[in-house]
């Protein structure tokens, strides 16, 4: 469904809040435009998304995005639950680079939680937590801020048990073959399991949080990635995302 447009290049999101409901001859070409889409940031030893069929699940959601009717981005996304913890993974995200730096990200973001919150039809409840895993600076510092605490807090170093449990075992189940150092949540060989590695690392404009990755000497392997989990601030999502134009 279209959802919004730039001020000077028209977005549109076709969004699948319920991937099983993506038509099953379109499924291969989507999955193939995503690793086509990846390749263009990642070196990749092979397919990362071309070929899983597992993702056409009721508990995952795909967002294409789309820029005069070419694809130039995508987001998958996973839904489960941990005892009474309700949690909404961000499987994976990218944007051709000439897409990239223009806000699309945090427009994603709002769409797919703020879809998560108010289709009841999706059944299952609201997410009570929001987690990712990554080693861009921009993507945990937008992510971050969504949720009323964080683990790892980057910022201000805190540490919330409760959080690195639940980021424990919600690890456990996606990445069973990751190993997670606890509390840093690093997860030391996320992207070598998956044959990626970034062709550029991804900078941040604020020193401050760009130092928390590009010097932290646990990211120094290419392969390294930070797991985050936080309990997710359903202030920042007042009213439903939908159709509508804006700039960002």
């Amino acid at each position: 469904m279209p959802v919004a447009k730039h001020e000077k290049t028209a977005y549109q999101f076709t969004m699948y809040a319920r991937a099983d409901e993506v038509p099953a001859d379109r499924r291969s070409a989507m999955l193939a435009q995503c690793d086509e889409i990846l390749g263009a940031s990642w070196h990749m030893t092979g397919p990362v998304w071309a070929g899983r069929q597992s993702v056409f699940g009721e508990n995952y959601g795909i967002v294409l995005v789309l820029c005069e009717d070419e694809p130039v981005g995508f987001s998958i996304y996973q839904r489960l639950t941990v005892d009474d913890s309700r949690v909404l993974y961000r499987a994976g995200t990218h944007f051709l680079p000439a897409h990239q730096d223009r806000g699309l990200y945090s427009r994603l973001r709002d769409l797919i939680i703020s879809t998560e919150l108010y289709e009841t039809e999706l059944g299952g409840g609201p997410p009570t937590h929001y987690a990712w895993r990554t080693r861009n600076p921009i993507v945990w510092a937008t992510n971050a801020p969504v949720c009323r605490s964080v683990v790892p807090s980057l910022l201000d170093g805190a540490v919330d048990s409760r959080l690195v449990e639940l980021a424990r075992r919600v690890a456990d189940i996606l990445h069973p073959h990751n190993a997670l150092e606890v509390p840093s949540m690093i997860m030391p060989d996320a992207y070598r399991t998956v044959g990626l590695a970034y062709k550029a690392q991804p900078r941040h404009r604020d020193p401050r949080i760009d130092a928390l990755f590009a010097g932290n000497p646990a990211l120094a392997d290419p392969s390294a990635a930070i797991f985050s989990l936080g309990e997710l601030d359903h202030r920042h999502f007042p009213v439903m995302i939908g159709m509508g134009t804006g700039t960002e």
